[in-house]
C-alpha cells in the first residue's frame, strides 16, 4: 500500500526539523545528513520557510555558516549563506 503524498511531506519535514534541532544542540551530523539538510534547505523548503526554520535555531544557522566549505554544499552555498545570515539577523532582532 502506497503512502499518501501529504504523509511523505510531513515525514520529511519532521526529519529535517530533527536534523536542525540536533545541529542546534551541537550534535555532529554525518555526511549523508548534511547533504540531505543542505538540499532540503534549498529545494524542499521555500526560502522563507527555510529562513524561519533557521531563525528558530540560530546556533544551527551559525554552524551552517561555518560549514559552508562542505563540498556537498558547493552548488547551493550562496543560497545557504543568504538564508543563514538572514536567520541570524532575525533571531538577534527578536532575542533581547
Amino acid at each position: 500500500m502506497a503512502t499518501r503524498p501529504d504523509k511523505d511531506i510531513e515525514g520529511m519535514t519532521q526529519r529535517l526539523r530533527s536534523l536542525l534541532d540536533r545541529m542546534e544542540q551541537g550534535e555532529a551530523l554525518d555526511e549523508e545528513e548534511l547533504h540531505l539538510l543542505g538540499g532540503a534547505l534549498k529545494f524542499f523548503f521555500s526560502p522563507a520557510q527555510a529562513t524561519r526554520e533557521l531563525t528558530r535555531r540560530p546556533k544551527a544557522a551559525e554552524r551552517i555558516l561555518k560549514g559552508l566549505g562542505n563540498p556537498d554544499w558547493q552548488l547551493i552555498r550562496a543560497d545557504l549563506f543568504k538564508m543563514a545570515t538572514a536567520a541570524i539577523t532575525a533571531s538577534r532582532k527578536v532575542s533581547p
